[in-house]
């Protein structure tokens, strides 16, 4: 599962600035969510989405800010279970 998930964010996470407030970077952010959603589905553990994350936090170069740090991680896995809960309650599909 952590497999997919990686490949799931990739056009956001794999993105050196994806930790960043950048508008762009939203924009990817919720277009992995979209894109998560639609490729793995609503059940999504927690723990696979944070280690698939932290692995491109890892592959990442460093660039603007630097990289992401375990707080950036935590921050965005939230958002993303809250995310899913949301879409996986109004039955989007």
């Amino acid at each position: 599962m952590e497999d997919k998930i990686y490949e799931a964010i990739e056009g956001w996470a794999g993105i050196f600035t994806w930790h960043t407030s950048h508008p762009l970077d939203s924009r990817r952010f919720h277009a992995a969510m979209t894109t998560l959603y639609r490729d793995v589905g609503p059940d999504v553990s927690e723990g696979d989405f944070r280690r698939a994350l932290q692995k491109h936090n890892k592959n990442n170069i460093e660039g603007l800010g630097g990289k992401g740090s375990e707080e950036d991680i935590e921050e965005f896995t939230k958002k993303a279970m809250i995310i899913l809960a949301y879409l996986k309650d109004e039955g989007k599909r």
